[in-house]
């Protein structure tokens, strides 16, 4: 019997994910609050807001959860400084919704807040269907539920991250340590950091200069130069 070329393809890949789960706060009082038509016009921006700022960093949404919105980066397109990416996503997401929030404050009379939290870990894409798109496929770890579960740890406008992803993008972000967490559902505590703001750096030889080694040695190369500098 003859194998055709996509059956030859593996049907499941290991890849690291960075995942970015962002929540609207109190969704449950909003909706008691308002019209349903207004709670609409609500969400729409919020999801607008959150879509705008995942495109921008190459991510892929993946799914809006409710009041909720998934993400990821790192597949299907992989960057090497993926979980940055996926922070600075967060970071727009909370800048964006502070300024619709005024609107709706005047609006409407209510205040629009989100959490945002952020994991980065191992997962397996696997096939659900023959269809070639991501819906298509599931992404099989805890990673997205490590995500969700850290985003449930955030204060209102605020980006939590997995110290998996703060190994990531250390140095990049002002920063704070929030210590250890014991979040539902999770046998291991988990690290916790709030991510206030990007930092100046740029590169990695910025974060790591005070860790680089003098240069040494050399000297007759010095002395040739020093005398080639003399006898011009």
């Amino acid at each position: 019997m003859q194998i055709s070329e996509s059956s030859e393809k593996s049907e499941a890949e290991r890849r690291q994910l960075t995942v970015l789960f962002s929540d609207m706060i109190d969704y449950t009082s909003l909706s008691e609050q308002l019209d349903p038509e207004d709670l609409r016009e609500i969400i729409r921006n919020y999801q607008d807001a959150c879509t705008s700022a995942i495109f921008l960093y190459e991510g892929y949404l993946a799914n809006f959860l409710g009041d909720g919105v998934l993400a990821y980066f790192g597949y299907p397109s992989a960057h090497e400084d993926d979980a940055r990416r996926a922070v600075k996503a967060g970071l727009n997401i909370v800048q964006s919704i502070k300024s619709i929030s005024k609107q709706t404050k005047e609006k409407f009379g209510v205040v629009l807040e989100v959490r945002i939290g952020i994991h980065t870990g191992l997962v397996v894409v696997g096939d659900i269907d023959k269809s070639d798109t991501l819906e298509s496929k599931l992404i099989i770890g805890q990673t997205p539920n490590l995500a969700a579960r850290i985003q449930s740890t955030a204060e209102p406008n605020t980006v939590h991250v997995s110290g998996n992803t703060y190994k990531l993008i250390r140095g990049y972000f002002e920063s704070a340590e929030l210590g250890v967490h014991h979040l539902k559902g999770i046998s291991q505590a988990v690290p916790i950091y709030r991510i206030n703001r990007a930092s100046t750096v740029r590169s990695r030889l910025e974060i790591n200069q005070d860790q680089l080694s003098p240069f040494v040695g050399r000297k007759t190369e010095l002395g040739m130069l020093q005398r080639k500098w003399h006898d011009a």
